[in-house]
């Protein structure tokens, strides 16, 4: 779901992963959850304006993990409130897959 690979990150115009990197490890730790993929998905999952959710997987266990975060409680309104106020700005390339570099 996530890389260390600061090369990644640069083909999506993210030049100082780090922050982004060390903004996930302290939501993951506030959320209590065992890894990013739940965090994310789960965030998701509680925006009450969201309809679906489209997800992408690469093995039967990452389908098998999504699939077990679909039945998890949605995120408390705390940390939802953490989450939209300390998230790191990115740039529409960024947000945008189709504009990641190859």
């Amino acid at each position: 779901l996530s890389s260390n690979e600061h090369s990644h990150w640069l083909k999506a115009g993210i030049s100082d992963a780090d922050i982004v990197l060390s903004w996930l490890d302290k939501i993951l730790k506030a959320s209590g959850l065992p890894d990013l993929a739940n965090l994310c998905l789960l965030y998701c999952y509680s925006q009450d304006w969201m309809d679906g959710v489209v997800v992408g997987t690469e093995n039967i266990n990452q389908l098998t993990q999504n699939i077990q975060s679909s039945i998890l409680p949605v995120l408390d309104n705390q940390l939802l409130k953490q989450i939209n106020q300390t998230r790191p700005r990115l740039s529409e390339q960024a947000l945008n897959p189709s504009a990641w570099l190859s």
